[in-house]
């Protein structure tokens, strides 16, 4: 028996996770769809499985064997093409991070891959093409255990145990604290969303009234979660027991409800039957486009991506899932034979670490990664963290001391040459990714970072000398993981963001008893960049003989809000100087290449490289010494140091 109504609820489900990966402002809890999915698959699967146990048919190796021609070949096709645009687009790098994606997702552990490569330095989201089959992975581990469970619990204790895990679940999901991560890719944390689905077995049917109320409730819980959620909300944890209950209710409600009509008209019903190839086709297209821009997506692009998405899934639906869903396809050795293939051209890309021979020179030079040639080519690459460091001359007396995170970091390499050419001195502690002023502390999976703690109250103690301070952050960076009096901050705004970091600019003036507090503002990044400097410019060029970086680095007004609030710190006292890196970096056209005489500029999204060190070094220098030399003159209109005349 056909639910229609289900199809229906799929259809909401698929279009709600694709308009928030295209970036649909409204859209900003689009994700949620994912849940409804996982709420389908417990009702659809348990269902399925106790049916054919109750007619005495159920085989575990026949489940498995539907299970791969319900969802392989669709899933393989998409890898495979996925490798052909992978070729034709991604830099070796990110191709090589793909192919082992590719092999995760062909395995059912993509969810625990995706999960093990969070970190500080991780390629962004939006450039991994089969991210999205961390979805799938999950449902196949779903599989795994529920026929095993199913038949091990006696009938009459099934709902209740069926309750008993999912709210076991839940709490589990709701109150781990360790980091976000893990909740949301494994698949114990999100089991509760299956077990709703399942629960729902064991319900009465409803009258026509109640179902049109529950599937009424359950639209408005399900929308509620869409138009109302952010990346901010928590998640998965109790709040995904909206979209959850509300697709149960759905599920529930709609087998008699006349509401429920809505969800079962044809066109709706169709798109539910092409969801499952829909949502395969949706990211990839979306990560090649992002790739081969290396921008954001327009609105136009974002409108013929959904578009293309509804019919690539609907010919993948009629050509390949359909067809083998039915058994009507090709020999069985030549499946054989392309499932085959699929794997070993992704080994292929891996073991040559990206296929570096399709680039052109200068930029063939092999690196196992972008995260490799960051480290190797870092401004800050050399120099410790978390301890005191002298950089320049060994015999001068120490003139300022520089404090900040890996944005002061990047500094050491072009400051350490300039200040030994002219005999100066200076110290310097960082601690990378730690927002190092006085009252803070960083918050780190759901606790605080001590080492950070530490390397702030060091840097505190030991500067608390009379020096000049040139004190350098990623003034943005902290907006979601400041603690301070041991609590974590929140801001509703960015204003109110900002309000809080001046006032903790100050308290560590106040702190360290400077007398000139000399802040080095953030370096040019845009906000729509997606590739790395290194990322594009090691990009094939099969499409296109220049790859688009001139994009890469070009807002020079893209935080003129906290160049703004500078201002007005600079204003209130005199003894705070801010230099601006964009007058180092961007033309007067405000222009901010990424690559100057062959060399990148920047090592990775938005630190400076050796090479970009060394280019700013000696103005910076300048301002610095002028501002010291000077104090309380340094500021001109737009909230730069002008000594030198920049």
């Amino acid at each position: 028996m056909r639910f229609h109504h289900v199809d229906g609820l799929r259809a909401v489900a698929v279009l709600s996770v694709l308009f928030f990966h295209v970036g649909a402002a409204a859209f900003s809890g689009g994700f949620v769809g994912v849940d409804v999915f996982f709420v389908i698959s417990g009702f659809v699967i348990t269902r399925q499985i106790l049916n054919l146990m109750d007619d005495g048919k159920f085989s575990l190796f026949r489940f498995y064997e539907r299970r791969l021609n319900r969802l392989y070949p669709a899933l393989i096709v998409t890898i495979a093409l996925s490798l052909v645009a992978g070729f034709l687009v991604l830099p070796p790098s990110l191709l090589s991070d793909f192919s082992f994606s590719a092999l995760a997702s062909l395995t059912a552990w993509s969810n625990i891959f995706f999960w093990d490569s969070v970190g500080y330095f991780d390629t962004a989201s939006d450039l991994k093409p089969l991210l999205h089959t961390w979805t799938l992975s999950l449902e196949w581990q779903y599989y795994l255990v529920t026929p095993v469970f199913l038949w091990l619990v006696p009938r009459r204790y099934l709902p209740h145990s069926i309750f008993a895990v999912s709210l076991a679940s839940l709490a589990l999901s709701s109150f781990w604290w360790r980091d976000p991560a893990t909740p949301f890719y494994w698949m114990p944390f999100r089991i509760f969303e299956f077990g709703l689905g399942a629960l729902l077995l064991w319900m009465p049917e409803p009258r026509r009234a109640v179902g049109d109320l529950t599937v009424a409730g359950g639209l408005a819980l399900t929308a509620y979660a869409v138009f109302s959620f952010t990346g901010q909300t928590p998640f998965p944890s109790y709040f995904a027991l909206l979209p959850a209950l509300g697709a149960a209710m759905v599920i529930w409600g709609g087998k008699t409800g006349f509401l429920s009509g809505a969800l079962r008209l044809a066109p709706i019903t169709y798109l539910g039957r092409i969801s499952y190839s829909t949502y395969l086709v949706h990211w990839p297209l979306i990560v090649f486009t992002v790739c081969y821009t290396a921008q954001d997506l327009t609105t136009t692009a974002a409108a013929i991506i959904c578009t293309l998405s509804i019919v690539l899934g609907a010919l993948l639906y009629h050509s390949v899932e359909k067809p083998f869903w039915h058994g009507r396809l090709a020999s069985r050795a030549k499946v054989t034979v392309f499932a085959t293939t699929v794997p070993l051209a992704a080994l292929l890309y891996i073991s040559s670490g990206g296929l570096w021979w399709r680039i052109p020179p200068p930029w063939n030079t092999p690196y196992p990664s972008g995260l490799d040639f960051h480290y190797a080519n870092f401004g800050g690459a050399g120099y410790p963290s978390n301890k005191l460091v002298r950089i320049g001359s060994d015999n001068a007396p120490i003139l300022f001391h520089v404090m900040g995170d890996s944005f002061a970091h990047q500094l050491f390499w072009g400051l350490d040459e300039e200040l030994t050419s002219r005999g100066l001195a200076a110290d310097a502690i960082n601690d990378n990714g730690c927002p190092m002023m006085a009252g803070t502390a960083r918050l780190i999976k759901g606790r605080e970072d001590t080492s950070c703690t530490e390397s702030i109250n060091t840097a505190l103690s030991i500067f608390n000398d009379g020096l000049p301070i040139l004190f350098a952050l990623s003034w943005n960076g902290y907006r979601y993981s400041l603690l301070s009096e041991g609590k974590h901050v929140t801001f509703d705004s960015l204003d109110q963001y900002y309000d809080f970091i001046l006032d903790r600019i100050s308290a560590t003036k106040e702190a360290t008893k400077t007398p000139q507090m000399i802040i080095f503002g953030d370096v040019p990044r845009s906000a729509s960049v997606k590739l790395t400097p290194f990322e594009c410019t090691t990009s094939p060029r099969y499409l296109s003989d220049t790859p688009p970086c001139q994009a890469l680095m070009y807002a020079r007004l893209t935080n003129e809000l906290l160049s703004q609030r500078f201002r007005e710190l600079m204003e209130r006292d005199e003894s705070i100087v801010v230099l601006d890196p964009r007058d180092y970096l961007c033309s007067d056209t405000n222009d901010c290449p990424v690559f100057e005489d062959g060399n990148l500029i920047y090592s990775d999204g938005g630190h400076l490289s050796k090479f970009g060190s060394r280019m700013i070094a000696r103005r910076l220098l300048d301002d610095v010494l002028a501002a010291i030399a000077n104090p309380g003159s340094g500021a001109s209109e737009n909230g730069i140091a002008t000594q030198n005349g920049h």
